[in-house]
């Protein structure tokens, strides 16, 4: 049934230049762009969204990493808590050493590497044209959907030939926020799949899917060193719950849903939306945002540090991740570095949103549909739907 109540929420509303579609450029050292998504000040204030022209040559897209050692966890629920179908049986899976990103991609990363990419000549239209200014986002020489554009919910936009990021109005009174550090939505599987390819490639690491055959498969899976990928459903699991000697229910080190509006952006059993900025939809909040620093201005509500046991952010809520992984159910098997079939017909979705109930936030709730097979195919996008990176270096 709680499956089911959140499939309805989210149904309603010879060589690396090859396989990633682009051709070379000079690739300057990249340096870190200032990560202060942990600190913020109590209200997030107005940001000019317009890039420098030296910022959208600059190549600087370096996303802060938080590193898991080689593990062995329980994944999903045992006999006894077995609310979600598709997350039974519990088994055993060690995931060898890799490094997760400590916060979803934002609006601001994407566009950077949609900049780029748009000037390398990789973004396409649906007829397989060179993208014009207008409309969805196409890549890939087996063309696929990247980013919804179209949508209005979408808040990613591009004017004068440069993509940048929308500006919203939230609390207090009517105050203007940027979308910068805000979650990347309306996001597609190959969307994300085209993030890492193009952020390899701008950053001179190997590719790791090959954008030029059906269904852009995976080529270095883990534990196979690469560049930046997309994690699986274990790696995903291992850093939102796994503290080392328990596995938590909810991506902040809670296995009780009280206060959730102190934790994570997710609508509650309240029957609230918790919004932090008080924004019309999408509600998304910063990334980061619940970091015991930042005061919520709707209802002047003070966050708490709630980090994953790894030290992750917005593991449960703000938006729904993709995983690597085509989903399949499981089996009782103990695994090593799954990664899920070679072929299906979804992609898996894990973490919850801020449109959707707090029960998709749980930890080991996969979000497919064994029933509705389709529904989240590769080229599925909603508003609430984003993702964060994974390597193994």
């Amino acid at each position: 049934m709680r499956i089911l109540m959140c499939l309805i929420e989210i149904g309603l509303f010879g060589t690396f230049l090859a396989i990633s579609g682009c051709q070379p450029t000079a690739t300057p050292t990249p340096e870190p762009i200032d990560s202060t998504q942990s600190k913020m000040s109590q209200h997030e204030p107005p940001v000019d969204t317009h890039p420098t022209e030296a910022e959208r040559n600059s190549h600087n897209v370096v996303v802060e990493m938080v590193s898991v050692p080689t593990t062995t966890f329980p994944i999903g629920q045992g006999s006894a808590d077995n609310s979600y179908s598709s997350a039974s049986p519990e088994h055993q899976v060690t995931v060898a050493a890799y490094q997760i990103g400590k916060f979803e991609v934002t609006n601001k990363q994407y566009c950077e590497v949609l900049n780029w990419a748009l000037a390398q000549g990789c973004l396409r239209t649906g007829s397989n044209t060179a993208w014009s200014g207008t409309g969805d986002i196409y890549a890939g020489d087996n063309l696929q959907l990247i980013l919804r554009l179209s949508d209005g919910q979408c808040d990613i936009q591009n004017k004068n030939g440069v993509f940048s990021s929308k500006t919203r109005t939230g609390l207090p009174v009517t105050t203007t926020y940027s979308m910068e550090r805000h979650p990347v939505g309306d996001v597609t599987w190959y969307g994300a799949v085209a993030f890492c390819n193009w952020l390899n490639q701008m950053q001179g690491l190997p590719a790791c899917y090959d954008m030029s055959s059906e269904n852009w498969p995976l080529t270095k899976a883990p534990p196979t060193p690469g560049g930046y990928r997309l994690p699986s459903e274990a790696e995903w699991e291992c850093a939102a719950a796994w503290d080392g000697t328990k596995h938590w229910s909810y991506g902040f080190l809670a296995s009780a849903t009280n206060a959730l509006n102190t934790r994570c952006n997710v609508y509650t059993p309240d029957a609230t939306f918790v919004n932090p900025l008080g924004l019309k939809e999408p509600y998304t909040s910063p990334v980061g945002w619940f970091n015991g620093t930042n005061v919520s201005p709707n209802g002047n509500v003070a966050t708490v540090d709630s980090a994953s046991p790894l030290g992750a952010y917005d593991m449960s809520g703000n938006v729904y991740e993709w995983c690597t992984d085509w989903f399949a159910r499981y089996t009782s098997e103990a695994q090593m570095n799954p990664t899920g079939p070679a072929t299906g017909v979804s992609r898996t979705l894990r973490g919850g949103s801020w449109r959707n109930t707090w029960v998709c936030g749980d930890c080991t709730h996969r979000e497919a549909s064994p029933s509705i097979p389709s529904i989240f195919t590769p080229d599925f996008s909603l508003s609430q739907v984003g993702f964060r990176i994974a390597r193994t270096p």
